[in-house]
């Protein structure tokens, strides 16, 4: 829950950059993201079972591969710690925990 008492999105990017703050809208993020490069708007879903795996295509990625997402398969097996080692290794993360595409 936010501090207005909202529900937090579902899915978000976290990240030194990309948090999204209390009062940041998904248009806000949206034009944040626009600003980006055309290389860096591009985001590779680690679809893997475990967390060395995620951090080895990860890694694999080069410089460019800036953002990458975690499912909730991925952060169900490794846990919160997966983002932070993503993080570590430079790269931003989409955090994707929604139960159901609509």
């Amino acid at each position: 829950m936010t501090a207005r008492g909202k529900a937090n999105p579902p899915a978000m990017a976290v990240s030194r950059i990309w948090r999204i703050e209390n009062d940041m809208n998904r248009h806000e993020l949206l034009e944040r993201l626009r600003e980006l490069p055309a290389q860096r708007r591009i985001i590779t879903a680690l679809d893997v079972p475990g967390r060395q795996q995620a951090l080895d295509l990860a890694g694999s990625l080069g410089p460019e591969g800036g953002f990458v997402k975690v499912g909730l398969e991925l952060f169900s097996a490794a846990g919160p710690q997966v983002v932070s080692d993503l993080q570590g290794l430079g790269r931003d993360v989409f955090l994707d925990l929604k139960f159901h595409d609509i």
